[in-house]
């Protein structure tokens, strides 16, 4: 059994409907769409999420190719201070596409960090540029995000030195170790 899994976030749109070059879509996330998204990116909230996909169709190719510009808002809980802190995110993208998936599930993919990234998966004439830009989206988003200036001071939370009159459990065994002896 399969589960399909529907994005948080999703725009079909049709190859056929870019006919012309330099053809622009803008889309934007509603305030449930950016609730999904604030759930599945681990976030507190995505206040905003917006989208400028430019298409170009050099001559001779059946198959556009994408320019996207986006702009987030996205609040996280900074991981020293736990206070939220409210982050700006813009970016861009370039994509290709293809008509059928160009890997074999069987072949093993390596990939370096300069690489181009492989041609998006066009499924029945459609690709979901929604969920296009929420994955560009989540590589951008800080794992750790700080508050300016915030420190973590390690030195509060393990002390190396010995605190004088604390209780240590292996002393009262030291203890009774030497007096069986």
């Amino acid at each position: 059994m399969t589960t399909k899994i529907t994005p948080e976030f999703s725009r079909l749109v049709s190859i056929l409907d870019i006919e012309a070059d330099k053809t622009e879509i803008n889309i934007s996330a509603n305030s449930l769409e950016c609730d999904g998204l604030a759930k599945r990116f681990s976030v507190k909230n995505v206040q905003r999420l917006s989208a400028k996909l430019i298409f170009s169709k050099p001559k001779g190719e059946s198959l556009p190719k994408l320019e996207a510009r986006y702009f987030a808002e996205i609040t996280q809980i900074c991981v020293v201070t736990l206070e939220p802190m409210t982050s700006v995110i813009e970016s861009k993208f370039f994509c290709t596409f293809a008509e059928k998936d160009v890997f074999k599930i069987d072949e093993e993919l390596v990939f370096n960090v300069n690489d181009v990234d492989p041609p998006e998966f066009i499924n029945n004439g459609f690709f979901d540029a929604g969920e296009l830009v929420s994955e560009h989206l989540l590589l951008e988003i800080d794992p750790f995000p700080r508050v300016v200036n915030a420190e973590f001071c390690q030195s509060n939370v393990f002390s190396t030195t010995k605190v004088k009159n604390k209780f240590n459990p292996f002393e009262t065994l030291k203890k009774l170790q030497t007096k069986e002896k």
